[in-house]
């Protein structure tokens, strides 16, 4: 899962977006990286956008500096953008750090040339997909579906915020828009960021134009998004499916039952009654993780995390939260010596150590805000995500984390969050494959280190991102009965059965049914295991609510998944009959 910064503010993003919409001499972006530096020609009075539909957007950014255009004084809006182009726009519009090595396993690297690094930070942070090739498609002109599907993660993402937009369109030719874009068009309509053309039609297979994406960038961080009211109007009744029994009521004897939410897409209609209906725990997909609620030093964003934390006040819901310390969607303000250089770079001794007692400082103050909000509302602090890598001879994950302070990032993240929740706060470590035993075995051993030195951790989570295939269930119930041996409480944080096995490029816009039917062989046979196991297990929970929104939709590649027991349409599958009812 991703890294990134988000970038809301001009001052902010002024040069990334210079070099996003820069050229150099009368060369394509694509042809030059030099097509991207600041000195390009910066004007609001191209030449040829008088009369443009797009004049007075780009006339709007290039003013603040944030579009260049050609140096014959031309902004050529017209023409059309190539797939590498537009991620390479809006990585840099984002503050979103380079990671060539992430683009590595396209087919096509060799040929993504100085785009590599924005195209593996985009696919890192799971913005993009490749082709069913295996390529990236770099020098395809990108089109308006594949257009609003990057832009719906980039949302869904929290890494921009749009409000509701007072009239969405709908567009007239809704059955020629690929299944896998039309969520991505309900969504970007919906927050007004995408819209049609005159006569109704969105054309979701016509080439994006630079005047496209500057009223896209305009739409994004120039206008200002709407902002809720300050009394929000009375909730509507909970109708839900009430002829179907409802998932927290069927396991009320056993655990709870939660589903990851994103605040913008869950919290109201259909979403909602499901939650409602079916879960009693909540967790914020992206929204309270540290990108998101400190993406600048000192400046924190709490808008998204409050609307979860009001929901679950509201509905009597608990929350967890997710999460405290990651290696990615972590802003770089945090590895940033006080000189302006990259912590891991430094080989001095001495200012190595004064890095670490920086970087320690900045993660225990970040912990300490964050906790001391929502200490009073939330029920899991989710406090070290995702640490441990079985492939590394002492089991640790080479973050930036750890090569700067070794595991005391992880003491210092649990002993900050224990001083501020309380003693009574549970608090967890979450990781994904527990069921491996190599993996399995370095979690503990970290996990009884970590006791041994006073610092008390209550919960395993175990995320329980599976496949149809893989893992066994015999690994997955020895994992949890490891650790309830040892005296831990389990939590399952994250599930979701995938489709597709790991790394199989099979695309399908419609998943066939003799997959459904394993996907509910799948779930009856891991929800046996969770029952004969629920004296150690408090909670379930789902990473969504229904198959409409998924993080596996389209990665690696285009595609739809159906990881969860209701399908797109919210109406429940095999799975959760399979689920439900002991005896299917």
């Amino acid at each position: 899962m991703p890294k990134w910064i988000r970038r809301v503010s001009a001052c902010m993003i002024t040069l990334s977006l210079i070099a996003a919409l820069a050229l150099v001499g009368n060369a394509p972006i694509l042809e030059s990286a030099q097509a991207f530096t600041p000195g390009a020609v910066r004007t609001d009075n191209f030449s040829d956008i008088t009369n443009h539909w797009a004049g007075s957007a780009i006339r709007s950014i290039a003013a603040m500096g944030l579009a260049s255009g050609y140096n014959d004084g031309t902004f050529r809006p017209d023409a059309e953008v190539t797939r590498a182009e537009f991620v390479v726009m809006l990585l840099r519009a984002l503050g979103i750090r380079e990671n060539p090595a992430a683009a590595s396993g396209f087919r096509d690297y060799a040929q993504l040339g100085w785009a590599a690094g924005a195209i593996g930070a985009a696919y890192e942070a799971g913005l993009i997909s490749g082709m069913p090739d295996g390529s990236f498609g770099a020098q395809r002109n990108i089109n308006r579906a594949e257009m609003a599907v990057i832009l719906e993660r980039t949302l869904t993402k929290n890494l921009i915020f749009k409000g509701e937009a007072a009239h969405p369109p709908a567009f007239s030719e809704k059955e020629e828009v690929p299944v896998w874009a039309r969520g991505a068009l309900q969504t970007t309509g919906r927050t007004g960021l995408l819209r049609g053309f005159e006569d109704g039609t969105f054309r979701p297979f016509r080439s994006a134009t630079r005047a496209e994406v500057a009223v896209i960038i305009h739409r994004l961080f120039v206008q200002k998004p709407a902002t809720p009211p300050a009394t929000p109007p009375a909730p509507p009744p909970v109708t839900g499916d009430a002829s179907i029994p409802s998932l927290k009521e069927v396991f009320a004897g056993y655990f709870t039952i939660g589903a990851a939410v994103e605040p913008h897409v869950h919290l109201s209609g259909r979403n909602r009654e499901m939650l409602l209906r079916h879960y009693n725990v909540i967790v914020a997909e992206n929204a309270m993780k540290p990108v998101s609620i400190q993406p600048r030093e000192g400046r924190f964003n709490w808008a998204s995390a409050d609307r979860i934390r009001d929901f679950a006040r509201d509905n009597n819901m608990r929350l967890r939260f997710h999460a405290l310390v990651w290696h990615n969607q972590v802003p770089d303000w945090f590895f940033i010596d006080r000189e302006g250089n990259r912590m891991v770079n430094e080989t001095d001794p001495v200012k190595r150590e004064a890095n670490k007692t920086l970087l320690l400082r900045r993660l225990e103050t970040h912990i300490k805000a964050v906790v001391e909000r929502y200490k009073n509302d939330v029920d899991y602090w989710e406090v070290v995500n995702e640490v441990i890598d079985p492939n590394r001879p002492d089991g640790m994950r080479n973050s930036q984390w750890y090569q700067i302070t070794g595991k005391e990032f992880i003491k210092t993240a649990f002993r900050a969050a224990r001083e501020a929740a309380g003693e009574d706060a549970l608090l967890a470590i979450n990781d994904y494959n527990t069921h491996q035993l190599r993996k399995r075995d370095f979690l503990y051993d970290l996990v009884m280190e970590l006791r041994d030195e006073g610092i008390r951790v209550d919960i395993i989570g175990h995320q329980t991102h599976i496949s149809l295939v893989y893992p066994s269930m015999a690994r997955i119930g020895e994992s949890i009965e490891k650790f309830a041996a040892a005296g831990f409480r389990n939590h399952v944080t994250e599930l979701d059965i995938s489709v597709y096995a790991y790394r199989d490029t099979t695309s399908y816009n419609v998943v066939p049914e003799h997959l459904l039917d394993q996907l509910a062989v799948r779930y009856r046979d891991l929800f046996d295991v969770f029952r004969r196991l629920e004296a150690h297990i408090d909670d379930v929970t789902f990473w969504g609510i229904a198959d409409n929104h998924t993080w596996l939709h389209n990665r690696p590649v285009p595609r739809r998944d159906a990881p969860f027991l209701f399908d797109e349409q919210f109406e429940p599958k095999d799975a959760f009959w399979a689920v439900v009812d002991p005896n299917w």
